[in-house]
C-alpha cells in the first residue's frame, strides 16, 4: 500500500467516531450476508449432538472394517510372503545336502583306496612280524 494514498487520519492517529461507527455498523450486515451464504452448523441445537453422535460411531465402523480388511491384505501378504521364505530356504539346504553329500561320497571313495593300502600294508606287517617271531623261536 502507498503511503501517499492513505488516509490522512490515519497517519496521524486522528480516528474519526463516525467513520468508526459507519464500520461496526457494517459488520452485522455481512454477518447475516455470510449466513445467507453458508449457514453455521457449528451452533449446536437438541438434534445435533444425537446426530453427530451416530454420524461419527458410522465413522468408526467404517474405519474398523477398512482397518479389518486392511489386516487381512497385511495378513495375506505376509502369509505368501513367508511361504516364499520357505520354499527358497528349502531349495538351498536340499541344495546344500546335495553337495555336502556328493563331497561326502568323493571323499569316501579317496579314502577307501587308502584304507585298502593301509590294511593290505598292515597285514603284511603281521606275516612279517610273525615270521620274525617264528624265526626267533626256533
Amino acid at each position: 500500500m502507498n503511503i501517499s494514498k492513505m488516509d490522512s487520519s490515519v497517519l496521524t492517529g486522528d480516528v474519526r467516531n463516525d467513520k468508526l461507527s459507519n464500520s461496526l455498523n457494517l459488520v452485522p450486515i455481512r454477518s447475516e450476508k455470510m449466513d445467507d451464504i453458508m449457514p453455521d452448523d457449528s451452533i449446536p441445537d437438541e438434534q445435533a449432538p444425537g446426530a453427530v453422535s451416530d454420524d461419527i460411531a458410522k465413522m468408526e465402523h467404517d474405519l474398523e472394517e477398512k482397518m479389518e480388511h486392511l489386516r487381512a491384505e497385511v495378513f495375506t501378504h505376509v502369509h505368501h510372503e513367508n511361504v516364499r521364505c520357505y520354499r527358497n530356504t528349502q531349495a538351498v539346504i536340499i541344495e546344500n545336502t546335495d553337495k555336502i553329500v556328493k563331497q561326502a561320497e568323493k571323499n569316501q571313495r579317496s579314502l577307501k583306496g587308502l584304507m585298502t593300502a593301509v590294511l593290505v600294508f598292515l597285514i603284511l606287517n603281521l606275516a612279517a612280524t610273525a615270521a620274525l617271531a617264528v624265526f626267533m623261536l626256533r
